[in-house]
């Protein structure tokens, strides 16, 4: 074999370093305590936010939910009494497998949380963003669909 040149070894260089970052890149692991920092919800005529909303643990198969606010008439209400809510929490065809979330269509990272499914966006570590494009909103989260139940845009944005 021919030895390469140093000018061919150089047009390698910046593709072998884009390869071994993208390698770096980590999986979510959304396992364990978070802050839910935000939550948006889109009425289509309105867009609400609320912070400091609650808390959400991730254990395997499922996950645990305090909320300090919930929808009522097209705005956020404080919980008098906020309760933890146990649902079901899964990552698409893995349910058993939070810590590998990747699903093969261009690496999208989702987690079904209730009855909705999120993609896993902005993961940091230490912070993610759960996005729908059509979920129960707070309060609703694991409830029994109903006839006409209303799904709307919401995201979620988790701190550690």
């Amino acid at each position: 074999m021919a030895p390469v040149s140093p000018v061919a070894r150089r047009g390698w260089a910046p593709l072998a370093v884009a390869l071994t970052l993208a390698a770096c890149e980590r999986d979510p692991v959304l396992l364990g305590f978070w802050d839910i920092e935000k939550v948006e919800i889109d009425l289509g005529d309105a867009l609400i936010e609320q912070d400091d909303m609650g808390t959400l643990e991730f254990v395997e198969g499922g996950a645990t939910l305090v909320l300090r606010y919930t929808l009522e008439g097209g705005a956020m209400a404080p919980v008098a009494a906020p309760r933890a809510v146990l649902v079901s929490a899964s990552t698409g065809d893995r349910s058993g497998e939070l810590g590998e979330t990747y699903l093969s269509e261009g690496e999208v990272s989702t987690v079904v949380l209730g009855l909705d499914t999120y993609i896993v966006d902005e993961y940091g570590g230490t912070h993610a963003v759960l996005d729908a494009e059509a979920a129960s909103p707070p309060g609703e989260v694991g409830d029994p669909v109903v006839d006409g139940a209303l799904k709307l845009p919401v995201r979620w944005w988790l701190l550690r």
